[in-house]
């Protein structure tokens, strides 16, 4: 495996655990899928 999926592949168990954790909390939330998002889009963006 390389590091890339090696990489995407924690940073989605980290999102399922954060999304676990702060169920209730909307602004954690919030937080937590804008920062995937846009480390998502740059790792887009570094892929083309």
């Amino acid at each position: 495996m390389n590091k890339e999926k090696y990489f995407t592949l924690i940073w989605i168990t980290f999102f399922i655990l954060v999304d676990y954790f702060f169920r209730n909390n909307i602004k954690a939330k919030l937080i937590v899928k804008g920062s995937l998002v846009l480390i998502i889009f740059i790792r887009i963006l570094k892929i083309i």
